[in-house]
């Protein structure tokens, strides 16, 4: 199976939601970028893990880290392994025996960045989901099947408000693709 190797790059506020966080993870080479969205208490976690503020070592994930570290080493992965229902479908796995464990990629990507576990993808799914990275810019591209259905909604509300009914026709495509899904099941 061919796998890349995807490294943190940075994590920032959306404009107009101060709810909801981007994460930024590209590939070793810094070519290609995936995005993922996070909450703000992720986004707020991570920022403090970056900004190396005092007091993080004492904190459970930090010192739970430490423990299992001590005990495990490097035995852990983090795989995002696929895109179901607006978000990325990620595990941990015990790379020792198998065991796999399913985790938020934000959540995921929070632990890699406090314990150093190396987070995966597989070829396919980076060329699907990826742009090309061009650095900290101001916007980024995210691909619509990995939003939420409710931030499609809002998203579409707020797109007719706007009279931007473009976006609004594509966002609504995009739900009723989903809600057809969803019944075939």
């Amino acid at each position: 199976m061919n796998r890349i190797r995807l490294l943190f790059n940075n994590v920032s506020k959306i404009l107009g939601n101060e709810n909801i966080g981007l994460i930024v993870l590209t590939d070793e080479l810094k070519t290609r970028q995936i995005s993922i969205i996070c909450d703000k208490n992720t986004r707020e976690a991570i920022d403090m893990r970056i900004g190396k503020m005092p007091g993080n070592k004492e904190m459970l994930p930090e010192v739970l880290t430490s423990m299992l570290k001590a005990k495990l080493e490097d035995k852990y992965e983090i795989d995002i392994e696929d895109v179901a229902n607006g978000q990325y479908v990620t595990i941990i796995q015990d790379i020792s025996n198998g065991d796999t464990f399913r985790v938020k990629a934000s959540q995921a990507i929070l632990l890699s960045i406090i314990s150093g576990i190396p987070i995966y993808t597989t070829k396919e799914l980076m060329q699907k989901q990826s742009n090309v990275f061009l650095g900290r810019g101001e916007k980024l591209s995210l691909p619509i099947n990995v939003v939420t259905n409710s931030m499609l909604e809002e998203s579409l509300k707020k797109a007719i408000e706007e009279e931007n009914y473009e976006i609004a026709s594509r966002l609504s495509e995009e739900l009723k693709k989903r809600k057809n899904k969803d019944h075939t099941i």
